[in-house]
């Protein structure tokens, strides 16, 4: 389902997540946000904390604003990612395309794309 194509009832901070074990799917709200991380975050370290876990895929392809909420998020996953290494779970993974492709960019000017594995997002210099 494209972004435009959200049901207008749906508010910008809905998010949902797809579970195959061994991999996990979490869909970024539209507004990844202060607003929205409160909800986003137990799902996130939930996932991180489930031992049949093996692959989390943050997907961004509704994302059309991020702020610093969020990239604290996640760099609080990657690092409890790190730090359970008894865990099964072995990738974190930044799916693209964004919808807002400036996206990458926010993660290339923090440094961030060197602690993360980014797939599919294109236009990354």
């Amino acid at each position: 389902m494209a972004h435009n194509e959200y049901p207008s009832e749906i508010p910008q901070y809905y998010f949902s997540e797809d579970i195959e074990v061994p991999v996990a799917t979490v869909y970024l709200p539209q507004e990844s946000d202060l607003y929205s991380e409160p909800a986003v975050r137990p799902v996130v370290l939930g996932h991180i904390a489930n031992d049949e876990i093996e692959r989390l895929v943050l997907d961004f392809e509704h994302v059309e604003y991020i702020d610093s909420t969020f990239l604290g998020m996640f760099v609080g996953a990657a690092k409890r990612v790190r730090a359970a290494q008894r865990r099964t779970i072995k990738e974190l993974i930044l799916q693209g395309p964004a919808a807002n492709k400036s996206i990458p960019k926010i993660f290339e000017v923090t440094g961030l794309d060197r602690v993360f594995k980014m797939e599919g997002f294109k236009g990354r210099v």
